[in-house]
């Protein structure tokens, strides 16, 4: 008896469901930054989110590349983006923070902090960097919660046991310095 060749396969490239255009372009961008070429992986994440605008979160990666530029203002407004989309993204809000802080808008750092539930905040380099703020800016009492929330997360942030004692120190408080 003779053997069927069995199923014919489809040439390659062929029968092959199409690539979505917008995940393209996440990939090149993707490539472009490792690339060091931030302008234009920014370019294609803009273009992948005019495609897709359920794929605002691009927005976040958007911002952290504008810092890499040091454009902090195109990194907030694309922090604030994210925001606008997704209220509840931590890393977005403490970057946005950051951000204020070093413009210091204060005030400004104050209401996008509104929102933030510590409870659920995991980045403890994040919280270190708003209690450091919230130091610079003369709100000892705001920068040692922070602070406090750092060792807490982590215990091990030698940098963060440094500054409570400053801190402590600096409002009287010796035996907890």
């Amino acid at each position: 008896p003779r053997l069927s060749p069995g199923p014919k396969r489809p040439p390659a490239g062929k029968g092959q469901a199409p690539q979505d255009p917008s995940r393209v372009l996440i990939v090149e961008g993707s490539a472009l930054a490792d690339k060091k070429d931030y302008a234009g992986a920014i370019a294609k994440y803009e273009q992948a989110i005019q495609m897709k605008p359920d794929l605002h979160a691009l927005y976040g990666e958007i911002g952290n590349l504008y810092m890499l530029q040091g454009n902090s203002d195109k990194a907030l407004e694309a922090y604030n983006k994210l925001l606008e989309k997704d209220p509840a993204n931590m890393e977005a809000r403490l970057s946005a923070v950051t951000i204020l802080f070093d413009k210091k808008d204060v005030a400004g750092a104050k209401k996008m902090l509104e929102s933030l539930d510590l409870k659920v905040v995991t980045n403890p380099n994040a919280l270190y960097n708003v209690g450091v703020g919230f130091y610079n800016a003369q709100e000892t009492q705001e920068a040692i919660k922070y602070w406090e929330k750092v060792i807490e997360l982590d215990p091990k942030m030698i940098d963060a046991y440094f500054q409570l004692g400053a801190a402590y120190l600096s409002i009287k408080d010796n035996a907890k310095a």
